[in-house]
């Protein structure tokens, strides 16, 4: 008797003792494996995902652990992981709640881009579905999740440089996105006083016209401060962008472009275009909202390769503003 209890306390000392050597030692693999959480995985199947490569066996094991050791609140990260070579199981384990292991890559969303053009450097840099994106931002119900009164997220998907977590969800990077756009307005414009009675999406708009109006952040106040003058007036913007945005045209616009009816065409329309046409950035809104006081009613680009415009009180001094920005284009081009 005394012999079987000997060998049954030896086998689970030994039984004991693997467990522990694997949970802190195995499978130090030599090179790096790369698993995808997707959204909703269970732990067990996510167990079961890291079993294919060998890692967390055996899978009751470590599911007695998450559900003895690991706190009901904490949950694992979606995404892709990437596990380092000689990675024991242990630090694996403990590794997929603090999201150590999740990859994350760096990108930039330039301000005064569009959500196309924000859907192809997702789809660039994280494989992202780019129509789905688009779609999605242009849902009613996603629409209507963050109480956004347009028929778009134009504008609310805020630019900046961010870590963002490879294999996220196209619904997931907006969410992201939309929340950074919260942030930010409640951070530095919420309970600021807006111009002419303005509403935060009536801000937004007009912001993103002044990003698209003017690479240089010192001159946007200026520029905003014009627009508001003719919405003062009651005249149209007649602000190229925005017509550039409905024929989803970048060039230069003809004639004929000007005519073409469509609410976010600004020499047709008077007031603001429905929504914005871009994601404008901090610069631009707090351009709209600290916007420069004077009497100018017209602006046209100098043509010299600054970036910056000369301003008009009338319709005459544009005229010479005009005449000007051709001979200095005359100049550069010849």
């Amino acid at each position: 008797m005394k012999k079987f209890i000997l060998i049954v306390f030896a086998l689970l000392l030994i039984t004991t003792i693997y467990f522990l050597y694997s949970l802190f030692y195995f499978p130090n693999k030599s090179e790096s494996v790369v698993v995808k959480i997707n959204k909703g995985y269970s732990i067990s199947k996510i167990i079961d995902e890291l079993n294919k490569q060998d890692y967390l066996k055996p899978k009751e094991f470590y599911l007695i652990i998450a559900r003895v050791v690991i706190p009901k609140n904490k949950t694992i990260n979606q995404g892709t992981i990437i596990v380092p070579p000689n990675t024991s199981n242990f630090k694996l384990f403990f590794g997929l709640y603090t999201g150590e292991f999740v990859f994350k890559k760096k990108i930039t969303m330039p301000e005064g881009m569009n959500i196309k053009q924000y859907a192809s450097i997702f789809k660039k840099e994280l494989d992202i579905d780019s129509a789905k994106f688009v779609h999605l931002a242009n849902s009613s119900q996603i629409i209507q999740k963050y109480n956004i009164p347009a028929t778009t997220l134009e504008g609310y998907l805020f630019p900046n440089t961010y870590f963002i977590d490879y294999g996220k969800s196209e619904e997931d990077i907006i969410d992201f996105l939309v929340n950074q756009f919260e942030k930010v307005w409640q951070k530095s414009f919420a309970g600021k006083a807006l111009p002419l009675e303005m509403n935060r999406h009536q801000v937004i708009t007009l912001a993103s016209v002044v990003e698209a109006e003017t690479p240089v952040s010192e001159e946007r106040p200026k520029v905003a401060g014009v627009y508001i003058n003719r919405l003062k007036k009651s005249m149209p913007l007649q602000a190229d962008p925005t017509v550039q945005y409905a024929l989803n045209k970048f060039s230069r616009l003809t004639y004929s472009d000007l005519n073409y009816e469509n609410p976010y065409n600004t020499y047709k329309n008077i007031g603001l275009p429905p929504s914005p046409i871009n994601s404008p950035s901090k610069s631009s809104i707090d351009a709209v909202i600290n916007y420069e006081k004077h009497n100018f009613i017209f602006f046209v680009a100098k043509g010299d390769g600054s970036g910056t415009h000369n301003f008009a009180r009338n319709y005459d001094e544009h005229l010479k503003n005009v005449s000007l920005y051709r001979k200095n284009i005359g100049r550069k081009n010849g």
